[in-house]
């Protein structure tokens, strides 16, 4: 026993001084030191027993004991320093070497004072009466501290440290149960004195696993981490360098990399150069404040200095370049620095953006803007403006006149003073609601003349929105009606009446009293409705009656507020029911002809219209028009009619306006006006066709544009005809408009796409090409032009015979058939070399056949991509990987001989121990037959407890070797019969249910599971066991086995009706020599579950338990089927 301990020991120290050093935490060689120590004193230890030769001086107990002690504390405190040092390196060898020499010293120091002054220290054990007061205060004391050092384990294992707390923790938990048991022997062949061997060498195993964990395993757990995260760096590194790559050539932006300290350009990229018109070796020669405009040099340097002072960490700004043909070039410009690790700026990163025909077009804005107001200030209409808050903030010159008053008093609301007070509260609500709206508005009101007269104007505004679309305010433009408004509305008086006389003498007429709803009906009226004029009676509650159902509210609604004032005029259409039942279309009129004094509307007289021939051609109109306009919509058609004299009025469809972003409101544009909405460059084309036509020629009209100025450019086609008058001269021109803008759009979109795509194709490094079936080449890109040497103009039209040798050729074609023959992408690798510049290099090459639409066989897409840097790092990879495989299998031999050696070392001990307790248990039987009658009862106490006590040290024994066993024996996995397996399991331990009463219940389906035979019906003894064991006090032992299986998961469970156990110890009772009752109540030596657990984790299986204190207990275990 304690020569395991001690080769466990020198282990430990063995491994922690051969790691690689520099990684390894200093705590952990000074626990290999102190376990170093330890093996030497326990050498000495083991050397001082009586009986055995003399170690220099007499050997004795307490000399062994003096070693023991001394032992035990440096352990502890090695132990404590992983617990409580914090971590350290030891890097350098002296340090190594000074370590050691210390641990040197301090086991002389132990020998010197073990062997040679042993008198001067503290007597620990006296033969006859056992162990002193000072040797059990010492273990109690070791064992404190071992305690301390555990619960700091403890709470480390439960977070991330740099060493194995869990093992750490169980070596000290050991440790604590060692000392105990050797502060109650009083001999030194004890059982307490073996016990407390015997745990020491398990907690010295424990040590061993921790310290191999953090040396061994885990260094080449990272070693593979590392390896994955480098391959995968490097590929990422890889990809951001080809996107880097592509993003400085991008055609649209200019790039430049400039010196911080000279200003030079040290790299540009082509659109840069195009964009100055230098070519780029000229360009590289100047400065960049060379080349700026000298009105923006001062702005650009003072904001560079602060970027190159570390002001700023960027900077914006626009600014000129000069041309090199003396043009000014407007750019907006982003300047960032590129720094060193010391802070030392290196390089400065520029992006420069071509805003020149922005610029312009600002500029055309604002002449256009002068213009308008220009305009606007000679029309005879009062314009204005407003912002977002709803103030008028422009008026023109016009508006001023008329007002007499000056820009600033009518700006914000100042307009407002002159409205007429009567109009104020309407116009001001009619303004605000249309404004929130962003809607057009239009709007009658009086305002006051300059010479105090209101005047009526005619106010309509419109929302206004910037490029992109966004509200900014209105604008509007008023006119003056006053004259107009008073003839409209004589004019209506007289409509009115003219109106109502016609109806009069066509349709019926109806006199109604409005207080009493009585009326009286001209004879038509009634005909109308199919009744007898002579016998019909005609009451408003009878009118209401004859109402259709759907019409009663609407046509209600209107009367009621005509005869409240709120309408102009009486006018409804709606249905009535004839005497026959049917219905008919009505158009009532009428007007209010007589009021009492206090204006009470007295008397209503009007007409009602027979509408039915009406509606039913509506409808049908209606209808046809709804068609067409969906047609016209969806087509984007729109037709019209237009006269040639400008004041005949034309004709337009709805589409039409929308077209040409039209307002209808402002009715059908003449002939001049329609040409104005026509691009100015394609207006002399129209023209021309036009004049064409009027002259008896037939042209094909051609596409135009839209007028940029009247809003969107949209492109039309167009088609026109003319109609003479009987001398042939043109009348007047119809015709429709297709929208094509959508189709032009395409044909750019898609002539930009192929400029991409080629762009995009030509800055790929990769090798691009397509042939024809005939392997004819079609196009390729400009790296592909490097592997023939020519030019793809040269290159398309020959095939591979015109440019490499035939037996090449062979092959570059032999690989085209293979692609087309199996109608997929084909990949093969192959060596090339390059006529430019001789390169030679290994490439994968894909090859895919490319269909049409139709399905047929355009010609065969290559790719070709070099690899030869890739195939270079997979073969360093390769012999990285062989040559640590090479290092862990070396290392992988020296563990499993050393496993070996342990294992040989345990079994070899085990049988050691067997011997001796072979020897007491027989002489204790003897002792007991023998001399019972001559023992008292004391006597034959203590017979009792030394066979007891043999008999729970084989058990340990026994239990440890199968512990170990299972650990180390190679597993036979098959496929195993589980109700056949559980039965012989039962079989075995029938007498034992039949002694203690267990009634056994199974309801198990037919299940196989793949596991190691010897191993599963371990794990099922042990939990019969255990269920037997733990249920013998219920009133009647009750054992329920079941299973199922869920995929490939095969779950057995077994329930006990015992004494059950609390589920916050539910992992522990799955460790070794972990026990919840004492040992008198239920014998066992804490090994089972934790026997269990492992040969369920060699089998690739789990075991867990559910349990109810003092109901049942609950063991699963699964494996796969």
């Amino acid at each position: 026993m304690e020569t395991l301990a001690i080769v466990m020991a020198m282990l430990v120290y063995g491994i922690t001084w051969n790691t690689y050093r520099q990684e390894l935490d200093g705590k952990l060689i000074l626990l290999g030191c102190a376990m170093l120590s330890v093996g030497f004193i326990d050498f000495a230890h083991t050397l001082s027993f009586q009986g055995m030769p003399d170690f220099v001086t007499p050997s004795g107990a307490e000399k062994a004991i003096n070693f023991w002690l001394a032992a035990r504390f440096l352990a502890t405190l090695g132990l404590l320093g992983m617990a409580t040092l914090p971590h350290f390196s030891l890097v350098t060898s002296r340090s190594y070497y000074g370590l050691l020499v210390a641990t040197l010293v301090i086991i002389s120091l132990v020998y010197w004072l073990g062997l040679f002054h042993a008198d001067r220290l503290p007597a620990t054990f006296i033969d006859g009466q056992g162990l002193t007061q000072f040797k059990i205060r010492a273990e109690w004391l070791i064992a404190i501290v071992l305690l301390v050092t555990a619960v700091l384990f403890f709470r480390q294992a439960r977070r991330a440290v740099s060493h194995d707390a869990a093992n750490l923790f169980a070596a000290t938990a050991l440790s604590i149960l060692s000392e105990l048991c050797f502060t109650l022997y009083t001999e030194v062949t004890d059982v307490f004195n073996l016990l407390g061997h015997f745990y020491k060498v398990v907690a010295y195993l424990f040590i061993y696993l921790a310290v191999f964990v953090q040396t061994v395993r885990a260094p080449y757990q990272r070693l593979a981490e590392t390896q994955a995260r480098l391959v995968n760096e490097q590929e990422a590194l890889q990809r951001q360098s080809a996107i880097l790559s592509l993003f400085y050539e991008l055609p649209f932006i200019g790039m430049a990399i400039t010196s911080a300290q000279t200003k030079r350009w040290v790299l540009v990229n082509d659109y840069l150069c195009q964009m100055l018109g230098y070519p780029r070796a000229e360009l590289i020669e100047k400065s960049w404040d060379e080349l700026t405009h000298p009105e923006d040099l001062q702005a650009d340097l003072s904001l560079f200095e602060r970027l190159l002072n570390d002001e700023i960490d960027h900077y914006v700004m626009d600014k000129r370049f000069l041309h090199k043909d003396g043009t000014v070039i407007f750019t907006t410009i982003n300047i960032r620095c590129v720094g060193q690790a010391d802070g030392v700026i290196q390089q400065v990163v520029a992006t420069v953006q071509d805003i020149t025909a922005r610029h312009q077009l600002e500029e055309e804005q604002r002449q256009t803007l002068r213009h308008l107001e220009t305009i606007a200030n000679a029309s005879p209409a009062l314009f204005w403006t407003a912002g977002l808050d709803k103030g008028c903030n422009w008026f023109n010159q016009r508006w001023l006149d008329f007002t007499g008053r000056t820009l600033q008093q009518e700006q914000g609301y100042g307009w407002s003073e002159g409205v007429h007070p009567d109009d104020f509260q309407r116009s001001l609500a009619t303004y605000v609601d249309a404004f929130d709206a962003h809607q057009p508005f239009a709007m009658e009101y009086r305002l006051r003349r300059h010479d105090g007269e209101f005047r009526w104007l005619l106010d309509q505004g419109m929302p206004r929105c910037d490029a992109d679309g966004e509200f900014i305010g209105y604008i509007g433009s008023c006119m003056d009606i006053t004259e107009e408004k008073s003839t409209r509305d004589a004019l209506n008086a007289s409509e009115q009446r003219l109106r109502l006389a016609l109806q009069a003498a066509k349709q019926g007429i109806y006199d109604l009293n409005v207080q009493t709803g009585e009326a009286i009906v001209s004879p038509e009226y009634a005909s109308m409705l199919g009744y007898d004029p002579e016998t019909f009676r005609e009451t408003n509650a009878a009118w209401i009656e004859r109402l259709h159902p759907d019409d009663l509210e609407s046509v209600a609604q209107t009367y009621e507020h005509y005869i409240a004032g709120e309408l102009p005029e009486y006018r409804v259409e709606f249905r009535q029911r004839t005497q026959a039942g049917q219905w008919k279309w009505i158009l009532s009129s009428g007007s209010i002809v007589e009021r009492s004094p206090d204006g009470r509307p007295l008397r209503m007289l009007g007409t009602h219209t027979d509408i039915d021939s009406r509606k039913e051609t509506e409808l049908a109109l209606r209808y046809q028009m709804e068609r067409l306009h969906r047609a016209e919509a969806h087509a984007r058609l729109g037709s019209w009619e237009l006269f040639v004299d400008n004041h005949q009025p034309g004709w337009w469809s709805a589409e039409m306006y929308q077209l040409l972003g039209v307002d209808p409101a402002g009715g059908v544009p003449t002939f001049d006006e329609y040409i104005g909405y026509l691009h100015p460059e394609d207006q002399p084309l129209i023209l021309e066709t036009l004049n064409q036509m009027a002259n008896g020629i037939e042209p094909t009209p051609a596409p135009f544009r839209s007028n940029p100025e009247r809003g969107p450019q949209c492109w039309f086609n167009p088609s026109v005809n003319c109609e003479r008058d009987a001398e042939g001269r043109p009348i007047k021109f119809f015709g429709t408009l297709l929208d094509i803008t959508a189709i032009k759009n395409a044909e750019t979109a898609l002539r930009k796409s192929e400029e991409r795509l080629r762009t995009l194709i030509n800055t790929i490094p990769d090798l691009i090409w397509l042939k024809d079936p005939d392997g004819i080449y079609l196009l390729c890109n400009q790296m592909f032009e490097r592997l023939f040497g020519a030019k793809e103009a040269d290159i398309t039209g020959k095939t591979d015979y015109d440019f490499v040798d035939r037996r090449l050729a062979d092959s570059f074609r032999e690989n085209d058939l293979k692609a087309i023959k199996a109608g997929q992408p084909s990949i093969n690798e192959e060596w090339l070399t390059f006529n430019e510049g001789g390169y030679h290099g290994y490439f994968e090459t894909i090859k895919t056949p490319v269909m049409g639409s139709d399905g047929q066989l355009i010609g065969v897409l290559g790719i070709s991509r070099d690899i030869t840097v890739i195939i270079e790092a997979q073969e360093s990879l390769r012999q990285l990987n062989a040559s640590l495989e090479a290092r862990v299998a070396e290392r992988t031999n020296e563990l499993q001989a050393l496993n070996q050696s342990l294992e040989s070392f345990v079994y070899s001990v085990s049988h050691d121990l067997k011997t001796p307790l072979r020897g007491v248990e027989g002489y204790s039987r003897l002792l007991q037959e023998d001399y019972d009658t001559q023992l008292d009862n004391e006597g034959r106490q203590f017979i009792n407890n030394i066979r007891e006590g043999i008999k729970r040290m084989n058990e340990l024994i026994d239990d440890l070797l199968a512990y170990s066993r299972m650990e180390r024996r190679k597993l036979e996995t098959n496929p195993i019969n589980l109700n056949a397996l559980l039965k012989s399991v039962l079989a075995e331990l029938t007498n034992e249910f039949d002694a203690r009463g267990v009634k056994i219940d199974v309801t198990l389906p037919p299940l196989t599971v793949h596991a190691d035979a010897e191993g599963l019906t371990m794990v099922l003894r042990n939990l019969l066991g255990n269920a037997i064991k733990f249920s013998a006090h219920s009133g009647q032992p009750q054992i329920e086995i079941s299973g199922s299986q869920q995929g490939e998961d095969v779950t057995l469970w077994i329930k006990d009706n015992g004494i059950g156990f609390d589920m916050k110890y539910h992992e522990r009772i799955f460790e070794i020599f972990q026990r919840l009752h004492r040992l008198e109540d239920y014998p066992g030596t804490g090994i089972g579950l934790a026997l269990v657990k492992k040969a369920m984790d060699r089998m690739n299986g789990k075991v867990w338990a559910e349990s109810k204190l003092g109901e049942y207990a609950k063991f699963y275990i699964m494996l796969k089927s």
